[in-house]
Protein backbone atom coordinates (compact mmCIF):
# COMPACT_ATOMS: atom_id res chain seq x y z
CA UNK A 1 0.00 0.00 0.00
CA UNK A 2 2.62 2.76 0.96
CA UNK A 3 4.71 1.54 -2.67
CA UNK A 4 1.72 2.29 -4.49
CA UNK A 5 0.87 5.61 -3.05
CA UNK A 6 4.35 6.70 -3.22
CA UNK A 7 4.32 5.21 -6.55
CA UNK A 8 0.70 7.60 -7.58
CA UNK A 9 2.21 10.61 -6.10
CA UNK A 10 5.38 10.38 -7.33
CA UNK A 11 3.06 10.16 -10.99
CA UNK A 12 1.34 12.96 -9.91
CA UNK A 13 4.44 15.05 -9.24
CA UNK A 14 5.48 14.45 -12.27
CA UNK A 15 2.69 15.21 -14.19
CA UNK A 16 2.85 18.51 -12.72
CA UNK A 17 6.77 19.39 -13.21
CA UNK A 18 6.06 18.45 -16.58
CA UNK A 19 3.11 20.84 -17.38
CA UNK A 20 5.51 23.41 -15.53
CA UNK A 21 8.56 22.63 -18.03
CA UNK A 22 6.58 23.97 -20.62
CA UNK A 23 5.20 26.71 -19.37
CA UNK A 24 6.54 30.61 -20.39
CA UNK A 25 9.63 31.55 -19.12
CA UNK A 26 7.78 34.29 -16.77
CA UNK A 27 6.57 33.91 -13.34
CA UNK A 28 3.30 32.36 -12.88
CA UNK A 29 0.02 33.98 -11.81
CA UNK A 30 -2.06 33.31 -9.39
CA UNK A 31 -5.46 31.40 -9.69
CA UNK A 32 -8.29 33.48 -11.21
CA UNK A 33 -10.71 34.73 -8.72
CA UNK A 34 -13.74 35.46 -10.97
CA UNK A 35 -16.41 33.35 -9.39
CA UNK A 36 -18.48 31.25 -11.94
CA UNK A 37 -21.63 32.44 -11.56
CA UNK A 38 -23.57 35.20 -9.53
CA UNK A 39 -23.56 33.95 -5.73
CA UNK A 40 -27.63 33.21 -3.87
CA UNK A 41 -27.93 35.46 -1.09
CA UNK A 42 -29.43 32.99 2.12
CA UNK A 43 -33.01 34.06 2.97
CA UNK A 44 -33.03 35.27 6.52
CA UNK A 45 -36.22 35.14 8.78
CA UNK A 46 -37.35 38.93 9.74
CA UNK A 47 -40.37 37.17 11.14
CA UNK A 48 -40.35 34.00 12.33
CA UNK A 49 -42.12 30.85 10.68
CA UNK A 50 -44.72 29.63 13.49
CA UNK A 51 -44.63 26.58 14.67
CA UNK A 52 -40.96 26.02 14.09
CA UNK A 53 -40.20 22.77 12.58
CA UNK A 54 -37.21 20.68 13.62
CA UNK A 55 -34.70 19.43 11.24
CA UNK A 56 -32.86 15.81 11.66
CA UNK A 57 -29.51 15.97 9.15
CA UNK A 58 -27.90 12.58 8.79
CA UNK A 59 -24.27 12.00 8.17
CA UNK A 60 -23.80 12.13 4.23
CA UNK A 61 -22.90 9.15 2.11
CA UNK A 62 -20.36 9.05 -0.69
CA UNK A 63 -21.62 7.65 -4.15
CA UNK A 64 -18.06 6.93 -5.05
CA UNK A 65 -17.24 5.37 -2.07
CA UNK A 66 -20.06 3.18 -1.86
CA UNK A 67 -20.02 2.43 -5.37
CA UNK A 68 -16.20 1.41 -5.21
CA UNK A 69 -14.86 3.85 -8.04
CA UNK A 70 -12.75 5.76 -5.83
CA UNK A 71 -9.11 5.08 -5.04
CA UNK A 72 -8.37 4.17 -1.83
CA UNK A 73 -5.96 6.97 -1.03
CA UNK A 74 -8.65 9.47 -0.99
CA UNK A 75 -11.25 7.46 0.57
CA UNK A 76 -10.56 8.48 3.77
CA UNK A 77 -10.98 12.32 2.54
CA UNK A 78 -14.71 11.61 0.92
CA UNK A 79 -15.29 10.02 4.49
CA UNK A 80 -14.50 13.02 5.96
CA UNK A 81 -16.65 15.51 3.90
CA UNK A 82 -19.07 13.09 4.45
CA UNK A 83 -19.25 14.35 8.08
CA UNK A 84 -18.24 18.05 7.64
CA UNK A 85 -20.03 18.64 4.76
CA UNK A 86 -23.34 18.40 6.63
CA UNK A 87 -21.99 20.85 9.42
CA UNK A 88 -21.97 23.46 6.95
CA UNK A 89 -25.51 22.79 5.99
CA UNK A 90 -26.88 22.83 9.45
CA UNK A 91 -25.32 26.16 9.89
CA UNK A 92 -26.60 27.57 7.33
CA UNK A 93 -30.26 26.04 8.34
CA UNK A 94 -29.33 27.48 11.61
CA UNK A 95 -28.19 31.37 10.48
CA UNK A 96 -31.72 31.34 8.46
CA UNK A 97 -33.98 31.41 11.68
CA UNK A 98 -36.56 29.63 9.84
CA UNK A 99 -36.22 26.44 11.97
CA UNK A 100 -36.40 25.09 15.33
CA UNK A 101 -33.51 22.61 16.77
CA UNK A 102 -31.15 21.72 13.57
CA UNK A 103 -28.78 18.85 14.20
CA UNK A 104 -26.71 16.24 12.23
CA UNK A 105 -26.52 12.53 13.26
CA UNK A 106 -25.26 9.44 12.07
CA UNK A 107 -28.01 8.18 11.34
CA UNK A 108 -31.85 8.60 10.19
CA UNK A 109 -34.20 10.08 13.10
CA UNK A 110 -36.91 7.88 13.53
CA UNK A 111 -38.96 10.80 14.58
CA UNK A 112 -37.92 13.65 12.60
CA UNK A 113 -40.03 16.35 11.93
CA UNK A 114 -37.75 17.07 8.82
CA UNK A 115 -35.24 14.62 7.30
CA UNK A 116 -32.74 15.97 5.34
CA UNK A 117 -30.19 13.26 3.54
CA UNK A 118 -27.74 13.75 0.90
CA UNK A 119 -25.09 11.99 -1.16
CA UNK A 120 -21.90 13.44 -2.18
CA UNK A 121 -21.71 12.49 -5.95
CA UNK A 122 -18.62 14.61 -6.76
CA UNK A 123 -16.43 16.99 -4.57
CA UNK A 124 -13.10 18.72 -5.71
CA UNK A 125 -11.93 22.37 -5.11
CA UNK A 126 -13.59 23.82 -7.88
CA UNK A 127 -17.34 21.43 -7.85
CA UNK A 128 -19.67 20.33 -5.17
CA UNK A 129 -22.49 18.10 -6.75
CA UNK A 130 -24.82 16.86 -3.94
CA UNK A 131 -28.32 14.78 -4.22
CA UNK A 132 -30.20 15.72 -1.67
CA UNK A 133 -33.65 14.40 -0.21
CA UNK A 134 -36.04 16.28 1.96
CA UNK A 135 -38.87 14.80 3.89
CA UNK A 136 -41.10 15.59 6.52
CA UNK A 137 -42.47 13.10 9.10
CA UNK A 138 -45.51 12.25 6.89
CA UNK A 139 -43.35 10.87 4.27
CA UNK A 140 -43.85 13.67 1.95
CA UNK A 141 -40.61 14.60 -0.17
CA UNK A 142 -40.36 18.14 -0.23
CA UNK A 143 -36.94 18.07 -2.08
CA UNK A 144 -35.18 15.09 -4.12
CA UNK A 145 -32.81 16.90 -6.69
CA UNK A 146 -29.33 17.65 -7.76
CA UNK A 147 -27.72 20.55 -6.94
CA UNK A 148 -24.14 21.88 -8.17
CA UNK A 149 -22.15 24.50 -7.05
CA UNK A 150 -19.14 25.58 -8.38
CA UNK A 151 -16.74 26.91 -6.28
CA UNK A 152 -17.29 30.66 -5.29
CA UNK A 153 -13.09 31.48 -6.63
CA UNK A 154 -12.89 34.55 -4.76
CA UNK A 155 -13.02 32.57 -1.22
CA UNK A 156 -9.66 31.07 -2.33
CA UNK A 157 -7.96 34.40 -2.14
CA UNK A 158 -9.45 34.96 1.52
CA UNK A 159 -6.72 33.27 4.53
CA UNK A 160 -8.04 30.49 5.16
CA UNK A 161 -9.03 31.08 8.86
CA UNK A 162 -11.71 33.76 8.13
CA UNK A 163 -12.89 32.91 4.58
CA UNK A 164 -16.56 32.04 4.12
CA UNK A 165 -16.93 28.52 2.35
CA UNK A 166 -16.11 28.28 -1.05
CA UNK A 167 -19.72 26.29 -1.80
CA UNK A 168 -21.57 28.62 0.74
CA UNK A 169 -23.78 29.87 -2.20
CA UNK A 170 -25.12 26.07 -3.00
CA UNK A 171 -25.82 25.39 0.66
CA UNK A 172 -27.75 28.67 0.75
CA UNK A 173 -30.10 27.48 -2.86
CA UNK A 174 -30.92 24.21 -0.44
CA UNK A 175 -31.77 26.15 2.26
CA UNK A 176 -33.92 28.62 0.75
CA UNK A 177 -35.54 26.16 -1.73
CA UNK A 178 -36.19 24.55 1.82
CA UNK A 179 -38.12 27.27 3.10
CA UNK A 180 -40.04 27.58 0.01
CA UNK A 181 -41.90 24.67 0.33
CA UNK A 182 -42.12 25.53 4.31
CA UNK A 183 -43.58 29.25 3.17
CA UNK A 184 -46.29 27.30 0.94
CA UNK A 185 -47.30 25.17 4.05
CA UNK A 186 -50.31 26.46 5.96
CA UNK A 187 -49.84 26.12 10.23
CA UNK A 188 -52.05 23.30 10.68
CA UNK A 189 -50.06 21.09 8.21
CA UNK A 190 -47.07 22.37 9.95
CA UNK A 191 -48.38 20.68 13.43
CA UNK A 192 -49.97 17.61 11.87
CA UNK A 193 -46.12 17.13 10.75
CA UNK A 194 -45.05 17.69 14.01
CA UNK A 195 -47.75 15.01 15.73
CA UNK A 196 -46.65 12.47 13.22
CA UNK A 197 -43.06 12.67 14.61
CA UNK A 198 -43.80 12.25 18.14
CA UNK A 199 -46.77 9.26 17.23
CA UNK A 200 -43.97 7.40 14.85
CA UNK A 201 -41.80 7.63 17.85
CA UNK A 202 -44.73 6.72 20.04
CA UNK A 203 -45.20 3.83 17.49
CA UNK A 204 -40.90 3.01 16.97
CA UNK A 205 -41.75 1.94 20.75
CA UNK A 206 -45.05 0.27 21.43
CA UNK A 207 -46.47 -0.60 18.00
CA UNK A 208 -49.24 -2.19 19.57
CA UNK A 209 -50.84 0.80 21.11
CA UNK A 210 -50.41 3.32 18.92
CA UNK A 211 -49.88 2.07 15.36
CA UNK A 212 -53.98 3.16 15.31
CA UNK A 213 -53.28 6.64 15.23
CA UNK A 214 -51.35 6.85 11.92
CA UNK A 215 -52.51 5.02 8.81
CA UNK A 216 -50.18 5.23 5.24
CA UNK A 217 -52.53 6.42 2.00
CA UNK A 218 -52.39 4.96 -1.53
CA UNK A 219 -48.88 6.36 -1.76
CA UNK A 220 -47.47 6.10 1.29
CA UNK A 221 -48.30 9.18 2.66
CA UNK A 222 -49.00 8.65 6.61
CA UNK A 223 -52.45 10.15 7.40
CA UNK A 224 -52.96 11.17 11.52
CA UNK A 225 -56.20 9.86 12.06
CA UNK A 226 -56.42 10.29 15.74
CA UNK A 227 -54.43 11.37 18.78
CA UNK A 228 -54.10 9.91 22.12
CA UNK A 229 -56.50 11.45 25.08
CA UNK A 230 -54.81 14.37 26.76
CA UNK A 231 -54.48 12.17 30.60
CA UNK A 232 -52.99 8.97 28.24
CA UNK A 233 -50.44 7.78 30.37
CA UNK A 234 -48.20 6.09 27.96
CA UNK A 235 -48.35 8.97 25.72
CA UNK A 236 -47.26 11.40 28.46
CA UNK A 237 -43.89 8.40 28.74
CA UNK A 238 -43.42 8.89 25.52
CA UNK A 239 -43.06 12.54 25.70
CA UNK A 240 -40.63 12.06 28.79
CA UNK A 241 -38.45 9.59 26.93
CA UNK A 242 -38.73 11.51 23.65
CA UNK A 243 -37.02 14.56 25.72
CA UNK A 244 -34.38 12.38 27.24
CA UNK A 245 -33.85 11.51 23.29
CA UNK A 246 -33.18 15.37 22.55
CA UNK A 247 -30.51 15.20 24.84
CA UNK A 248 -28.89 12.33 23.57
CA UNK A 249 -29.26 13.82 19.84
CA UNK A 250 -27.52 17.07 21.17
CA UNK A 251 -24.23 14.99 22.54
CA UNK A 252 -24.15 13.27 18.93
CA UNK A 253 -24.31 16.71 16.82
CA UNK A 254 -21.63 17.61 19.31
CA UNK A 255 -19.35 14.81 18.16
CA UNK A 256 -19.93 15.84 14.54
CA UNK A 257 -19.05 19.72 15.85
CA UNK A 258 -15.82 19.00 17.24
CA UNK A 259 -15.02 16.98 14.45
CA UNK A 260 -16.13 19.75 12.02
CA UNK A 261 -13.31 22.50 13.85
CA UNK A 262 -10.80 20.20 13.71
CA UNK A 263 -11.16 19.41 10.05
CA UNK A 264 -11.58 23.31 10.23
CA UNK A 265 -7.51 23.72 10.94
CA UNK A 266 -6.62 21.54 7.85
CA UNK A 267 -9.38 21.72 5.30
CA UNK A 268 -9.53 24.61 3.85
CA UNK A 269 -5.68 24.61 3.44
CA UNK A 270 -6.05 21.38 1.72
CA UNK A 271 -9.03 22.97 -0.61
CA UNK A 272 -6.75 26.03 -1.50
CA UNK A 273 -3.71 24.34 -2.42
CA UNK A 274 -6.35 21.79 -4.58
CA UNK A 275 -7.62 24.58 -5.87
CA UNK A 276 -4.19 26.16 -7.21
CA UNK A 277 -3.14 22.75 -8.52
CA UNK A 278 -6.23 22.01 -10.74
CA UNK A 279 -6.69 25.86 -11.58
CA UNK A 280 -3.35 26.19 -12.26
CA UNK A 281 -2.78 23.11 -15.21
CA UNK A 282 -5.60 23.96 -16.62
CA UNK A 283 -4.64 27.42 -17.41
CA UNK A 284 -1.36 25.89 -19.16
CA UNK A 285 -3.03 23.58 -20.84
CA UNK A 286 -5.34 26.03 -22.47
CA UNK A 287 -2.75 28.62 -22.73
CA UNK A 288 -0.66 27.24 -25.72
CA UNK A 289 1.80 30.56 -25.49
CA UNK A 290 2.76 29.05 -22.43
CA UNK A 291 3.65 26.00 -23.48
CA UNK A 292 6.50 26.88 -25.50
CA UNK A 293 9.05 27.52 -23.31
CA UNK A 294 10.31 26.03 -19.74
CA UNK A 295 10.46 28.24 -16.30
CA UNK A 296 12.25 27.15 -13.24
CA UNK A 297 10.15 29.76 -11.51
CA UNK A 298 6.79 27.33 -12.98
CA UNK A 299 7.99 24.18 -11.82
CA UNK A 300 8.85 25.31 -8.15
CA UNK A 301 5.36 27.11 -8.24
CA UNK A 302 3.93 24.07 -8.85
CA UNK A 303 6.08 21.67 -6.54
CA UNK A 304 5.51 24.27 -3.96
CA UNK A 305 1.93 24.40 -4.35
CA UNK A 306 2.30 20.21 -4.43
CA UNK A 307 4.06 19.47 -1.36
CA UNK A 308 1.73 22.22 0.60
CA UNK A 309 -1.66 19.74 -0.67
CA UNK A 310 0.04 16.77 -0.23
CA UNK A 311 0.85 17.85 3.79
CA UNK A 312 -2.85 18.76 4.11
CA UNK A 313 -4.45 16.02 2.20
CA UNK A 314 -2.16 13.17 4.90
CA UNK A 315 -3.14 15.16 8.04
CA UNK A 316 -6.94 15.11 6.41
CA UNK A 317 -6.40 11.15 5.87
CA UNK A 318 -5.32 11.09 10.35
CA UNK A 319 -8.16 13.28 11.15
CA UNK A 320 -10.99 11.06 9.11
CA UNK A 321 -9.31 7.85 10.76
CA UNK A 322 -9.33 8.94 13.94
CA UNK A 323 -12.93 10.02 13.55
CA UNK A 324 -13.79 6.74 12.41
CA UNK A 325 -11.94 4.78 14.49
CA UNK A 326 -11.45 6.31 17.81
CA UNK A 327 -14.98 7.78 18.48
CA UNK A 328 -14.83 8.85 22.11
CA UNK A 329 -17.32 7.13 24.37
CA UNK A 330 -20.86 8.77 24.76
CA UNK A 331 -22.06 9.35 28.29
CA UNK A 332 -25.27 10.22 29.17
CA UNK A 333 -27.78 10.45 32.22
CA UNK A 334 -31.17 8.53 32.13
CA UNK A 335 -33.34 8.92 35.07
CA UNK A 336 -30.46 9.09 37.56
CA UNK A 337 -28.21 6.30 35.55
CA UNK A 338 -25.23 7.12 34.14
CA UNK A 339 -25.14 5.64 30.90
CA UNK A 340 -21.58 4.91 28.76
CA UNK A 341 -22.12 3.76 25.05
CA UNK A 342 -19.29 3.00 23.17
CA UNK A 343 -18.67 2.14 19.06
CA UNK A 344 -18.78 4.30 15.98
CA UNK A 345 -21.59 6.78 16.31
CA UNK A 346 -24.13 4.86 14.54
CA UNK A 347 -23.85 1.99 17.00
CA UNK A 348 -23.93 4.40 19.96
CA UNK A 349 -27.22 5.19 18.69
CA UNK A 350 -28.76 1.99 17.97
CA UNK A 351 -27.52 1.19 21.84
CA UNK A 352 -29.32 4.39 23.23
CA UNK A 353 -32.70 3.45 20.86
CA UNK A 354 -32.79 -0.04 22.39
CA UNK A 355 -31.74 1.10 26.07
CA UNK A 356 -34.98 3.19 25.45
CA UNK A 357 -37.47 0.81 23.98
CA UNK A 358 -36.38 -1.86 26.56
CA UNK A 359 -37.04 1.28 29.65
CA UNK A 360 -40.56 2.16 28.00
CA UNK A 361 -41.34 -2.05 27.72
CA UNK A 362 -40.17 -2.78 31.44
CA UNK A 363 -42.22 0.60 32.76
CA UNK A 364 -45.46 -0.71 31.01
Amino acid sequence: MINSRRTLYCLILAATVSLCLSACGSKPTPPKAAPLRAPTSLLRAETPIAPNLNVSIKAFSNADTEGGRISRIYAPIREAEASYLPIALRDTLIESGYWGAVKVGPSNDVAAELQITAQILASNALDLTLQVQVTDSRGVVWIDQIYKGPAQTNAYLVDEKVREDPFQSLYNRIANDILGVRQLMSDAEANTIMQAALLRYANALAPQAFAGYLTPDANGIIQVTGLPAVDDTMYARVKKIREAEYRFTDLMDEHFDVFHKRLQTVYPYWQTYSFELIDYNNDISTDKSRRRSGSWAATEYAYRTYKEYKMNEDELRELADSFKAEIHPTISRLEGSVIELTGPLDAQYAQWREILRKLYVQER
